[in-house]
């Protein structure tokens, strides 16, 4: 982040000083924020399933989480989506999204008499 504000940007990644401690803090903020999301919204998928209100609300988060965190990364780690092609990275969320999915599927019941008709 330092090399950004001084102007240099990323372009030499090997130039940033990282020294063990910083590794280990950066893993437990990213561990810690990950599980603060994780919470947060497995939270909200729990009350979409007790009110219809929330379903919508919940599918328009997820997306326009997904798409923040595409975008930042297009952004901010421009020399990582240099080394990772896109489809690499897509299959990665792919594998994220359905085993998320079969977590889920095994912990909430489905509702009682599927889901309600479109009107």
């Amino acid at each position: 982040m330092l090399a950004v504000l001084r102007g240099g940007g990323l372009t030499s990644p090997h130039l940033i000083p990282a020294s063990f401690g910083m590794v280990v803090m950066f893993s437990v903020l990213h561990g810690a924020a990950f599980v603060a999301i994780g919470a947060g919204i497995a939270r909200l998928i729990r009350e979409a399933g007790r009110s219809e209100g929330y379903r919508l609300g919940v599918n328009i988060l997820l997306i326009f989480f997904v798409a923040w965190f595409i975008f930042m990364n297009m952004i901010v780690a421009g020399v990582v989506m240099e080394a990772l092609q896109i489809t690499d990275i897509l299959i990665a969320n792919l594998v994220a999204v359905v085993s998320m999915g079969l977590y889920f599927r095994g912990s909430y019941p489905a509702p009682q008499g599927g889901l309600p008709a479109a009107t």
